[in-house]
């Protein structure tokens, strides 16, 4: 007798991705596309819908008939979620402390929390980076980031 295929996490969440991808063709084509001049708010909607859709379309059909394996090797997992934490700490922390100075500290744990070798490189990285996105943001696009400690 044959077994049937147990259906994995992974596709299920394939999958889901799969159905929200479609809500969000069908809620674009409700807005409008426009025109190639001045386009609608559905343009750029349909073409991230549209791209969900494939992307999982294809891992589905890919992962079909495979055995099933984990997404995460032996201690992946922790990493994976220790990535999760300085985004929302940087949500959380954006207005009270600054985006400058938010933005350094959340580049920093992100590279030692991706074991980038010793403390000079990520603090390169990561001055970089809060320098960078300051001076593109508010600087040259005249964005009102959040001051923070700063002022």
């Amino acid at each position: 007798m044959r077994k049937s295929p147990r259906v994995s996490a992974e596709s299920f969440f394939n999958g889901a991705l799969i159905l929200i991808a479609l809500f969000i063709i069908y809620e674009s084509l409700r807005m409008g596309f426009g025109s190639l001049k001045k386009p609608g708010s559905g343009l750029f909607v349909i073409f991230c819908g549209s791209a969900l859709l494939i992307l999982n379309g294809s891992l589905l059909i890919r992962k079909s008939g495979k055995r099933v394996h984990s997404i995460f090797k032996a201690g992946e997992g922790k990493k994976f979620f220790a990535i999760i934490i300085p985004f929302f700490a940087w949500i959380l922390l954006v207005h009270a402390l600054g985006y400058v100075v938010v933005t350094f500290l959340a580049t920093l744990s992100l590279a030692k929390i991706l074991n980038l070798p010793g403390w000079r490189n990520p603090v390169l990285l990561a001055f970089g980076t809060a320098l960078s996105c300051y001076v593109l943001f508010d600087l040259l696009l005249y964005l009102d980031l959040p001051r923070g400690i700063l002022g």
